[in-house]
């Protein structure tokens, strides 16, 4: 028999052996900015989770990608995927990338640092060079 509040629970399939750690001030900062420009209960469910949120170490040197493990018991309404807000990345008034937030059962699964430019970046954008866009 299948329970039907399963899809209501938290996602728990992305979880590694590496311990998960908080979210730096950077990482706050960005994506509080995201969620500001998500309208609705939506909006205001997600920017409720951030609280909770790890990040799963990733792979690598230069991490572009990350994934939460978000223990939120409350998903918002909103559908899986990239959220509906651009975040631009400018260096010198050239575009080089953007940063794109991902939601899966209504709750913050991930966050990504695409970038346009030959060389991958070492790091996340300062609050200067991001440019935000619902």
């Amino acid at each position: 028999m299948i329970d039907p509040s399963a899809e209501d629970r938290p996602d728990r399939t992305l979880r590694t052996s590496r311990a998960a750690r908080p979210l730096t001030g950077r990482e706050i900062d960005i994506l509080s900015h995201i969620l500001r420009l998500v309208s609705g209960d939506a909006g205001a469910i997600l920017r409720t989770q951030l609280d909770e949120l790890r990040i799963i170490p990733g792979d690598g040197r230069a991490q572009l990608f990350w994934q939460f493990d978000n223990p939120s018991v409350r998903p918002a309404r909103i559908a899986d995927g990239p959220l509906p807000v651009s975040a631009e990345v400018w260096e010198e008034n050239e575009f080089v990338g953007e940063i794109i937030v991902f939601v899966r059962k209504g709750r913050l699964s991930s966050f990504e640092f695409a970038w346009f430019t030959r060389d991958p970046p070492v790091d996340l954008p300062g609050p200067d060079s991001i440019a935000y866009h619902a």
